[in-house]
């Protein structure tokens, strides 16, 4: 169906990106006028302070040829992936402030066409402030991505206000704390807020926030610690109910010596979750020893209100080697992951879901937001349906690296399993582990080895292998994944680079929906 005349009629000028400047005037006042109130309540420290800004450019290319777009199971397309990303930055610091505003464009386009040329534009700013002698501290984050499809051609009109193939996704965080001491007492408290929105009303909308605060007499006390901790979390999403989680502890530490302390608590949590409420006993204890300057081994164990909970983490290293073994359960929420995200190519983006179903959904989900094409690469179109969810997680993790004089060797090992606390049908899948089956347990296992050379003082070489075993559970779907790469990096100046790689990715699965791809990827990056 043709655009209504009056869309068509419009010039692209009056349709490219749309930014909202009330969401833009609102980081940037925060920016702009913080530093001067400070300076204002300050300024005989300000002026006396050492200060530094910068404003930087940068420039960067990309060229990527495949013979599969896309990572497609059947119908594959070869071809080839442009990006030009030029960006702009100012940062500030000083004595009491450290703040940073970047400005991002990234423009993909794919040969042969599919028809999704991509743009992102993006706006990120971060506040740090110290003040009151640093024992004020603030942290303020925003970040808004517009993302549009097909840029340079008429926008198909969504119904009401906005458009199918343009989305934005915003974030912003604010998290003040506060710390000082009465008499023997340290105290701190502390506030986050945090919001991810986007666009389309359809699309999820999540906030969270949360109070925590702690007292203690390690001033007064520094062998035996007595603390008071308290933390209250509360979640809502626009396509569930809210829930939250509120913990109060009481907690005793004992610094026996320099290389060995040990710690106990318990508590109480309470969980407002899916409108069921219970009142839970929280309880763990733990050590951490340092049997000399190249190991270290902190162990805890306890129990939270999705059961046991436990975390080991142990280090050594010698002259030429370093061994770390990490273990631990846990729950984890990825409502924050929600910024983090950033334009990657689809094949990049896919490539990170080893679960061959889920990945199909990803594609599927892919395509109905893109007007029934692949999009070349994914950014605030696929953060704009990321939701909180909460994740039970168990992993652990083996690692040997030797150091040699122009060689880095690395091996290392994992498993773990994931399954979701939360009844979400639709979450995050970045941290290696997929969870977009509703309800379903991922096992996964694997290992990877990097070898990294460095040819010369300007220039380094890697290989790189990845091999990735995943079952799901209550379907019974076995996925391998496979991964080679060898890549190539050069510095041409302190401030320009260049590098290319090449890789080979397969995967098999129980379903029948093997995925092959070989790629070679070159690229080059400035700032000036």
């Amino acid at each position: 169906m043709q655009p209504p005349e009056h869309v068509a009629a419009r010039t692209r000028s009056e349709q490219f990106i749309h930014l909202r400047p009330a969401a833009y005037t609102t980081v940037l006042a925060v920016l702009l006028c913080v530093p001067v109130l400070s300076n204002a309540q300050n300024s005989a420290i300000a002026n006396a302070s050492r200060s530094a800004s910068g404003l930087k450019f940068s420039l960067g290319g990309e060229v990527t040829f495949t013979d599969n777009i896309g990572l497609r199971s059947s119908n594959e397309t070869a071809g080839s992936i442009w990006r030009v990303t030029p960006g702009l930055s100012w940062n500030h610091q000083s004595s009491h402030l450290t703040s940073h505003v970047g400005l991002g464009w990234s423009f993909t386009t794919t040969s042969p066409s599919n028809g999704s040329d991509t743009s992102q534009l993006t706006l990120d700013s971060n506040l740090q402030g110290a003040f009151l002698d640093r024992d004020l501290l603030i942290d303020v984050t925003g970040r808004i991505a517009n993302q549009d499809s097909s840029p340079f051609s008429i926008p198909t009109p969504a119904g009401g206000s906005g458009y199918n193939n343009q989305v934005q996704t915003r974030y912003f965080s604010v998290s003040p704390s506060y710390r000082n001491h009465l008499g023997g007492w340290d105290y701190q408290v502390g506030y986050r807020l945090s919001n991810s929105s986007a666009s389309n009303s359809a699309l999820t909308t999540s906030t969270s926030q949360g109070v925590n605060a702690n007292i203690n007499n390690g001033r007064s006390s520094p062998i035996l610690v007595t603390s008071l901790l308290a933390n209250s979390q509360r979640y809502e999403t626009s396509n569930r109910p809210s829930y939250s989680i509120t913990t109060t502890q009481l907690r005793e530490d004992w610094h026996v010596n320099n290389q060995l302390s040990l710690f106990a608590s318990g508590g109480n949590e309470y969980d407002g979750y899916l409108l069921q409420n219970s009142n839970n006993a929280i309880y763990d204890a733990g050590f951490s020893w340092l049997p000399g300057p190249r190991t270290s081994l902190s162990v805890t164990a306890g129990h939270r209100y999705y059961g046991e909970s436990h975390s080991i983490s142990l280090s050594h290293r010698t002259r030429r080697t370093v061994w770390q073994f990490s273990s631990s359960k846990s729950a984890v929420h990825s409502q924050d992951q929600f910024a983090a995200l950033e334009l990657v190519t689809t094949a990049e983006f896919l490539a990170r879901i080893p679960d061959s179903a889920d990945r199909a959904r990803i594609e599927a989900l892919l395509r109905t937001l893109n007007g029934g094409v692949l999009p070349a690469v994914v950014g605030a179109q696929l953060a704009a349906v990321l939701s909180d969810s909460e994740i039970l997680s168990e992993k652990q993790n083996l690692s040997v690296t030797w150091l040699g004089v122009n060689n880095t060797v690395i091996f290392s090992a994992f498993r773990g399993t994931s399954s979701q606390i939360s009844n979400n049908l639709i979450t995050a899948s970045f941290s290696g582990t997929s969870t977009l089956s509703l309800g379903n347990e991922i096992k996964q296992r694997g290992y990877s080895l990097l070898w990294s050379y460095k040819l010369s003082a300007q220039s380094s070489a890697n290989l790189a292998y990845t091999n990735t075993l995943s079952e799901a559970a209550q379907t019974g779907l076995e996925t391998d994944a496979k991964t080679l790469s060898l890549g190539y990096e050069r510095r041409l100046s302190a401030k320009t680079s260049v590098g290319g790689s090449v890789r080979h990715f397969k995967s098999t699965s129980s379903a029948n929906n093997d995925v092959t791809e070989n790629a070679v990827t070159a690229h080059i990056r400035t700032e000036f």
